[in-house]
């Protein structure tokens, strides 16, 4: 007798229970007759449906197709990718993986699948205008209904549409970060590290949808578009015919097995035979859905055709890319244009933005799972706002400028209009909640201090790295295939968790010249030593030099360069001081002396976009109704500008450097006060700014140079003091003068007592030149007759200029190293007159 596997009812309202169960005979399973001796298919059976313990939603029950998906190593790696990157290291509670997350939200689309219908059942007895959803879907989506004889099942019916696409939906929302690498929104938004996981046109999810699972590496010189994009024009995925054979809902991932998940349902009225839908049509429909975004803003709305065009564009030197963007597109059009099933069936789109809008938009199955799973690891007592799901419809979005191309315009919409006409506001408070809810998870969480030192010292492992792990083309093969097994292959970031990326490093560390460096950062990160809070820059104090955009655009531009030229800077400063193992060293690396955590300013933030009908007909995301919604508008305006006045710079700094003192050549206040200015000095960032977000005592220049400054002055009788520190301190003179001083380029700042010394000596020499009489300036070069100490070491006007004022610095700094050297042995102080008749006749034309 052959096998029997018994498949659950689907939660629509259908009694449960063993006896409401349909049996499948094993020929109603059966692959096609060229698939029989597919290894694959000898080690896999069709999976029955499970009880999945959740910690949020208790007992559910998984499909088998969600099962399938779970079981495959592409979706198991999630359970080794923390949920919220390195938050645990301060919430040790949050120690919840990607893969809890991802169950959670399919289980929340099913339930926003579900509430829609009971919606719209609802709405429907006072409205007309509220048919079942299902009565827009593709004939195609249809899903008979587990326990019911094929007789008493209406054909094609809008519930069995429905019931096949929430299968799809929800194990698109599955699916929907199996893209994500170890802490992914740290290596992709909080540095240009790493691609996105979801950004149009990336290589990690086409590859882990359609590139090959396994087969011999493919040598380098072969293009990603020879290995990988062969199979969207079929040389590498199978197709079978959609007339040989009934395929509703298929394994995704492997490759030649088509399964079927329920019989043929037998046609006895005439009506014309609809194929189901095949493996490959699957996969591209939930690759799109998980591809479908658009950017909409109180000003402009760009479209998904917009981005896609704008990705085009931006991919146009890059062939691999370019041609993913267009298979995208294609997509689009082929599957959101109606299709045509004949005379018998409706013309409707198999792809409707709704679909996507479920999966992740403002308010879908993403955020409503992840706030209230990631609040209670956190324990800060989000709210589960089950209310708001109670307005959840599908209606026609009235987007402004929507170009009428035949597509759907379908959107999952909050409805909030009372039975007579009048706005729902309570609705939409409800909706503004959960948008400030997430607000504090960016305030407490994402912008910690402690979070944030370990995401930058993950990052900067990975920076230095070498060879780092993968990215990009070249998915497969994977660890789990032999051919990689057998080979001597690096790994790819979508092949790691948090802990093997960390062995990766340890890995690449261990060659023939040793990377101390991320070495030592790995064993941080372990065992939770991280750089201490050395400095923090907050939306306020960037008002000065034209906000946060000024300062992450000069920071995060082409791919961080800015951040990583400044982190050499401190390294580089911190030699200076005395820290010799902050040296550049080309054979173990750079130990970085201070690292910058310079997050985009919206980091973590998203627009209130989600659709809502406010006025009967009339459906617009909410932050573009704002100009009809004056109250609103401004609650939405203040969240958006806490959002923006959240943004944090911080600047890390390795323990060593504040557990040194003046003994061991490092002075705590004068160099670490010096790499605070040296950034600051960057953007103009005033005083009192600095001092507010230093943590440690921060004295300004002039409090950190006047004992050292008085201690020198006791070497010269009548020395103008307070003139010659306004040279070494003013604000318009300070950079120019230590540059000139030391012949340092950055940062402009005296590091150790020996550097202050030599400050002070020159200093003393430029403002003596300075009170030459005239009968010394005759001799002078023209440019510099008129010129008193400040001018004198300022940049010139012209090249001519700058060429004479240089050459008399040069003229000036021998009498400057004379007068350091000699103070150390005589006994009397030195005449200031005499100093100053000496230094007038060094400046002299030659």
């Amino acid at each position: 007798m052959a096998d029997r596997v018994e498949l659950p009812l689907d939660g629509f309202g259908d009694p449960k229970g063993p006896d409401k169960r349909i049996a499948l005979s094993e020929d109603a399973i059966s692959p096609r007759a060229d698939d029989v001796t597919s290894p694959s298919f000898l080690q896999r059976e069709l999976p029955p449906p499970k009880l999945y313990q959740d910690e949020v939603y208790g007992s559910k029950e998984l499909t088998p197709l969600a099962i399938a998906v779970i079981a495959t190593p592409e979706f198991q790696r999630l359970g080794h990718v923390y949920q919220l990157g390195t938050t645990h290291n301060v919430f040790r509670g949050a120690n919840h993986r990607r893969f809890d997350h991802s169950v959670g939200t399919y289980f929340m689309s099913r339930t926003i699948m579900r509430r829609v219908v009971q919606n719209h059942a609802r709405f429907h007895r006072g409205d007309p205008q509220f048919p079942h959803p299902g009565t827009w879907l593709s004939p195609r989506l249809y899903f008979p209904a587990p326990g019911a004889r094929p007789e008493d099942q209406k054909r094609y019916s809008a519930n069995g549409r429905w019931r096949g696409l929430t299968e799809l939906v929800s194990v698109a929302a599955l699916l929907h970060d199996i893209g994500h690498v170890p802490v992914g929104h740290t290596f992709e938004d909080e540095f240009s590290i790493l691609e996105k996981h979801d950004g149009l046109g990336g290589s990690r999810m086409f590859e882990l949808f359609f590139g090959p699972r396994t087969g011999e590496p493919v040598p380098e010189a072969e293009s990603t578009v020879e290995r990988f994009l062969g199979c969207i024009d079929e040389s590498r995925l199978a197709r079978p015919d959609p007339n040989a054979q009934r395929v509703p809902l298929p394994w995704l991932f492997e490759e030649n097995i088509y399964d079927r998940f329920c019989p043929d349902v037998v046609a006895e009225d005439g009506q014309q035979h609809l194929p189901a839908l095949l493996n490959w049509e699957v996969r591209e429909l939930i690759f799109l859905l998980l591809s479908f975004k658009e950017d909409v803003t109180p000003e402009e709305h760009v479209t998904f055709d917009d981005l896609l065009q704008r990705a085009q564009e931006k991919a146009a030197t890059k062939e691999d890319q370019l041609q993913r963007v267009r298979f995208i597109s294609d997509l689009y059009e082929r599957l959101g244009a109606p299709l045509d099933l004949g005379q018998d069936h409706e013309r409707h789109p198999l792809f409707h933005p709704f679909m996507s809008d479920i999966v992740g938009n403002t308010i879908c199955a993403d955020l409503l799972d992840y706030l209230v799973r990631d609040g209670n690891r956190l324990h800060l007592d989000i709210r589960n706002n089950p209310r708001l799901q109670r307005y959840l419809v599908i209606r026609e979005s009235h987007t402004d400028g929507a170009a009428d191309d035949g597509r759907s315009r379908r959107r999952l919409t909050i409805y909030a209009v009372k039975r007579h006409g009048l706005p729902r506001r309570d609705t939409v408070s409800d909706l503004l909640d959960l948008m400030r809810e997430r607000y504090r998870f960016a305030e407490v969480v994402y912008y910690h201090p402690k979070k944030c030192a370990f995401s930058s010292m993950f990052a900067k492992a990975m920076e230095l790295s070498n060879p780092r792990p993968r990215d990009g083309g070249g998915v497969y093969p994977a660890p789990w295939a032999p051919p990689y097994l057998s080979g001597n292959i690096a790994p790819h970031v979508v092949h790691l968790g948090d802990e093997e990326m960390l062995t990766a490093f340890e890995t690449a560390a261990a060659t023939d010249h040793p990377q101390t460096n991320v070495r030592e950062l790995v064993r941080r990160i372990r065992y939770r030593d991280e750089y201490p809070l050395l400095f923090t820059l907050d939306f306020d104090a960037t008002s000065s030099c034209g906000g946060p955009e000024v300062v992450i655009r000069r920071l995060r531009d082409n791919n961080d360069q800015g951040r990583v030229e400044l982190e050499t800077m401190f390294s580089e400063a911190t030699v200076r001081a005395g820290a010799s193992e902050f040296a550049i060293d080309t054979a173990s690396g750079t130990l970085p002396a201070v690292l910058v955590y310079c997050p985009h300013q919206r980091m973590q933030a998203k627009e209130v976009a989600a659709s809502v009908e406010l006025e009967s007909g009339r459906v617009l995301p909410l932050n573009r109704q704002l100009n009809d919604e004056p109250s609103l508008a401004k609650e939405i305006d203040l969240l958006n500008t806490s959002y923006r006045r959240l943004w944090r710079l911080y600047l890390f700094v390795h323990p060593n450097l504040l557990a040194r003192g003046p003994d061991n050549g490092l002075l705590y206040s004068m160099a670490l006060g010096g790499l605070v200015d040296a950034f600051c000095d960057r953007f103009h960032i005033p005083s009192d700014a600095r001092k507010r977000g230093c943590h440690f005592r921060y004295e300004p220049l002039r409090q950190r140079l006047e004992p050292s400054f008085d201690r020198f002055l006791g070497r010269i009788k009548n020395a103008p003091r307070d003139r010659i520190l306004q040279l070494v301190t003013g604000e318009e003179t300070h950079r120019d003068f230590w540059r000139n001083a030391l012949q340092q380029t950055e940062p402009n700042y005296p590091m150790t007592e020996n550097e202050c010394m030599t400050g002070f000596a020159f200093a003393s020499v430029v403002c003596a030149a300075g009170e030459a009489p005239e009968r010394a300036r005759e001799e002078w070069p023209a440019p510099l007759r008129r010129h008193d100490a400040a001018l004198l070491i300022l940049p010139g006007s012209t090249d001519g200029a700058e060429i004479v004022r240089a050459a008399a610095i040069e003229r000036i700094r021998p009498v400057s190293a004379n007068l350091l050297s000699a103070n150390v042995q005589r006994q009397r102080p030195l005449d200031w007159s005499a100093l100053v008749n000496n230094a007038g006749r060094s400046v002299k034309a030659k």
